[in-house]
């Protein structure tokens, strides 16, 4: 009687930590799904009719990012009458795996709302999908001169301080990220002056710009972003880069180091760009002190 009653009080005890693990699993997942920019573009062809058609190369794709947890995957495939298809999807390394691969199914789906399109470019705070009957591996920006961001519609409180720190953090990231090795991705966390408030910031090339081409996909989003200052967010985005900023956390606070090794006059060169982050406690421009988060494919470096 005895070992009966510990065997039930043993599957009990299983099953109440399933559960807390799943509750504590959906708690903490976040794929980043807001949608900030879609487009379908091209000449509509009967190709692409019925997107099922892709859908083993999105599996494909599905299981790499499930597998790996890379972030990215790139395809290129011969498809209908086009001899050659590319497909690019990229995660925020912040990400999951499961939400990068959550981002990605997401995207997917709205890329069936182009089904007659020779081309799409889809873009969440999570992660970005594009394909196309032609490469676009080193385009940086794209070709109309339309701004391309998305403001905040409510202004920040502490209108002074929050700008300044806003505007040296987002300068700073421009100078910085390009210099990354390994998909040219920083996060940033920078302190208002005042300590009461603080601004997070995110910036990303796609990983298979050079320096100067991501340098220059960041700087046009860069001047983009900088009209939605004083709003309490914002976003830039290219078809090779990304830039975010919010006075609330969208990443882990724990993953900062200094970033002065990467704010100096000289750069890397294209294919030298510097693995190692510098030395040091932190900087202060302005009196708004800051540290960033470099993360390096999936390795976090912290000093």
């Amino acid at each position: 009687m005895k070992i009966r009653w510990w065997s039930c009080w043993q599957r009990l005890m299983m099953v109440v930590f399933v559960v807390v693990a799943l509750i504590l699993d959906m708690t903490t997942s976040d794929p980043q799904i807001y949608l900030i920019h879609k487009a379908c573009s091209g000449t509509p062809a009967s190709v692409f009719t019925n997107l099922n058609s892709m859908d083993s190369f999105f599996a494909d794709i599905r299981r790499e990012l499930s597998n790996k947890d890379t972030h990215y995957a790139i395809r290129e495939t011969a498809l209908g009458d086009f001899p050659t298809v590319y497909i690019m999807v990229q995660c925020r390394i912040y990400l999951s795996a499961a939400d990068c691969v959550g981002c990605f199914d997401t995207a997917v789906s709205e890329l069936r709302t182009c089904p007659s399109s020779i081309g799409a470019h889809i873009t969440y705070d999570g992660c970005f999908l594009r394909y196309e009957i032609y490469k676009f591996d080193d385009q940086a920006v794209q070709a109309e001169a339309a701004p391309h961001r998305k403001c905040g519609n409510q202004s920040e409180s502490q209108a002074t301080a929050f700008n300044a720190a806003v505007k040296q953090l987002l300068a700073d990231l421009k100078v910085a990220t390009p210099k990354i090795i390994n998909g040219s991705f920083a996060a940033a966390k920078s302190e208002v002056a005042g300590g009461s408030a603080a601004v997070y910031a995110v910036a990303q090339c796609i990983k298979t710009l050079n320096e100067s081409r991501c340098q220059y996909c960041l700087t046009v989003a860069h001047d983009d972003l900088y009209y939605c200052v004083p709003a309490a967010y914002g976003r830039a985005f290219e078809v090779g880069c990304f830039l975010r900023y919010s006075k609330t956390p969208f990443f882990a606070d724990n993953q900062t180091i200094n970033i002065t090794h990467f704010l100096g006059g000289g750069s890397t060169g294209d294919n030298g760009r510097t693995p190692f982050l510098g030395e040091g406690s932190g900087s202060a421009r302005d009196g708004n002190k800051h540290r960033l988060a470099i993360i390096i494919g999936n390795i976090i470096i912290e000093k």
